[in-house]
């Protein structure tokens, strides 16, 4: 189906870039654990691609073709271990999770550049529509001109999908912004995942909506004023968890300790994973990549202590989940 006009973008959420607010409602998940969504309460998720894929492919298995693919990903997979731990030194998460409050550790490592299981989703069609209609090259994100964009649409009722109940991650508001700034929701899959029989393909022209869309997320008027930023684009605030994020993405190394762990729980023979390491590149490190000071450790803690998620804007509403 191709979206010829703006109403065709309209039944499909268009408007969401009229209404856009910094407002999460909370909801009492069935783990125990608090988890904040952008409001209104979601059924569609959308999905923005600027050029035509049949499947969802997650980043972990885009494998190279001169690379031994299962070593990459075991390499990434002991990347997002190594992630994992310089995340527990922000004080962002100790107070997030201190306020019982669900920190989704693979949705941080996918919106930070890491490679992961998680195909990327938004409750925002905007958010969507501004990957359909921009292409990343040389570090920054250019409007596309020509060609068609696509918008795949999931539709998901939590508990009513055995199929995606389990795979399907409500990331919502998290310790650090960029997944709450992006109504981020994720799916995981498997290498071999079919998924045409889930999700609905949008079709449009490129051409003006890529100015439409370029300039929204780039003119902090336009958004509310809780969640204008100083970066150059709202999708994507310049926060201190960048940089351990993009030294551990850039690297070709990993931590002794967690490949030994790593390991363990795969049953991988130690040694002989260790000498395919060594053979093809892929360093053992003593040391993480990154280490938060003591000093800063105390200045953020005081920055976001009884505030871990900043300037934002919670509410709950009397409702039961099962």
């Amino acid at each position: 189906m191709i979206l010829k006009a703006k109403n065709d973008f309209q039944r499909f959420g268009y408007t969401s870039i009229l209404n856009r607010t910094n407002t999460y409602e909370i909801i009492d998940m069935m783990d125990g654990t608090l988890c904040a969504f952008p409001s209104p309460p979601m059924v569609r998720y959308y999905r923005g691609e600027n050029r035509y894929y049949k499947n969802l492919t997650p980043s972990l298995y885009r494998t190279a073709k001169s690379f031994d693919p299962a070593l990459e990903i075991a390499r990434d997979e002991i990347k997002l271990l190594d992630f994992f731990d310089i995340l527990e030194q922000f004080p962002q998460i100790k107070l997030a999770k201190k306020d019982h409050m669900r920190v989704d550790y693979s949705a941080l490592a996918q919106h930070y550049g890491l490679r992961t299981p998680l195909v990327d989703f938004s409750s925002d069609i905007a958010t969507a529509a501004f990957f359909a209609t921009h292409e990343f090259r040389s570090g920054d994100y250019y409007p596309i001109t020509q060609g068609y964009g696509y918008i795949k649409v999931l539709t998901y009722i939590p508990f009513m999908n055995k199929e995606l109940d389990t795979r399907f991650h409500m990331i919502g508001l998290q310790p650090f912004l960029r997944p709450g700034i992006q109504c981020a929701f994720g799916l995981k899959m498997d290498v071999d995942d079919d998924t045409s029989n889930l999700i609905h393909i949008k079709k449009f022209k490129q051409g003006h909506l890529s100015k439409v869309f370029g300039w929204l997320f780039r003119n902090p008027k336009r958004m509310d004023k809780n969640i204008v930023l100083d970066d150059y684009n709202l999708l994507f605030p310049e926060e201190e968890v960048s940089l351990p994020a993009n030294l551990i993405s850039s690297s070709n190394s990993v931590t002794r300790d967690n490949f030994i762990k790593y390991c363990e729980e795969n049953h991988l023979n130690i040694e002989n994973i260790s000498k395919r390491f060594a053979e093809t590149g892929i360093s053992i490190t003593e040391r993480p990549l990154f280490s938060l000071s003591h000093e800063r450790e105390l200045e953020l803690f005081k920055e976001y202590d009884g505030r871990p998620y900043g300037d934002v804007q919670l509410r709950t509403r009397l409702c039961f989940s099962r």
